[in-house]
């Protein structure tokens, strides 16, 4: 995970440098709209890939995560030997 975040966050700070480098070169210089659209088409592109990227591995990491909890859930409830219903909850080993 550590190798894909530093390929997340040189996603962003590419994004980051060349978005006001790209306005400012429109602004000051001679380049066309038309040009200046496809540069940050493809600008909008890398910072799509990235945020996607990141969903994927948020969303797979929510569930592994929610199914772990789950499990210490049933694992607690199963050493509870009907602790629940005497209102002793007590678990902190699990």
């Amino acid at each position: 995970m550590s190798r894909i975040r530093s390929v997340l966050d040189f996603g962003y700070t590419t994004y980051g440098v060349l978005t006001p480098v790209l306005v400012a070169t429109f602004a000051f210089s001679d380049v066309s709209t038309l040009r200046f659209m496809k540069l940050f088409s493809v600008l909008l592109f890398v910072i799509g890939s990235v945020l996607i990227v990141e969903g994927y591995l948020r969303f797979g990491q929510g569930w592994r995560l929610a199914a772990a909890e789950s499990f210490a859930t049933k694992r607690c409830l199963r050493r509870a030997d009907g602790g629940l219903q005497r209102g002793s909850w007590r678990c902190a080993s699990c």
